[in-house]
């Protein structure tokens, strides 16, 4: 009698396929090679989940379930809670960088992620932000974690290509003097603090302002 097949459950599959793409990438993977590296037949893994685009929505939306998001203390304002959304969210994936372009490209549709929306659009109508404008805001916050740590991580699509470093040494005051003279008078890139003044800058500079009493 051949022993039978391990068993296995969508939680499981999901943080495999999370282990799988932080060790691999995205590019290399597939539902064969979740099925080898999990030691189970692939059809173990559909009767699960219906295909690979049902998978990768499902990662996210595990990524979006590991977001500790505590409910404000009384008298917190709207911009340090969005700010402290946003610190978890980079947290997050910084500790899973090869899973960023699924976060920026997925439909923003799972369920944990709908449920986090949700709860944070309830927090800044409690403070007075109408709420289409609460979601255009909560919306460019998200994009703009998504896309400066993407930067941050220096991860080119195609492999690397020229240094910064190496690009700079062919520069100087006379072919680019308005960066020389940055590059001269202070600047050096840290990821933390640009992330901290542009998040920052967007929230105190968000115009939406208060509801009105009578459209509340």
């Amino acid at each position: 009698m051949s022993p039978r097949p391990p068993r296995t459950n969508r939680q499981e599959i999901v943080r495999a396929a999370i282990a799988l793409i932080d060790a691999d990438g995205i590019d290399s993977f597939s539902m064969r090679r979740l099925a080898s590296a999990m030691g189970v037949d692939p059809m173990t893994l559909y009767h699960h989940l219906p295909n690979r685009a049902a998978l990768l929505d499902a990662v996210v939306d595990e990524l979006w379930s590991s977001i500790e998001l505590g409910e404000p203390a009384p008298g917190t304002e709207w911009r340090e809670s969005l700010a402290g959304l946003a610190h978890r969210l980079r947290g997050v994936l910084l500790e899973h960088p090869r899973l960023i372009a699924l976060v920026g490209t997925r439909p923003a549709v799972t369920p944990h992620m709908l449920t986090t929306i949700d709860r944070v659009l309830g927090w800044l109508d409690r403070d007075g932000l109408a709420p289409a404008e609460a979601l255009r805001l909560l919306d460019c916050v998200t994009g703009y974690v998504v896309g400066k740590v993407q930067g941050e991580l220096r991860r080119p699509v195609g492999g690397p290509g020229v240094s910064v470093d190496t690009a700079l040494e062919g520069t100087d005051g006379t072919s680019h003097p308005h960066l020389t003279r940055a590059l001269a008078t202070g600047y050096g890139w840290s990821p933390d603090e640009e992330f901290a003044r542009g998040l920052d800058a967007m929230l105190g500079g968000w115009g939406g302002g208060p509801v009105p009493p009578e459209r509340r």
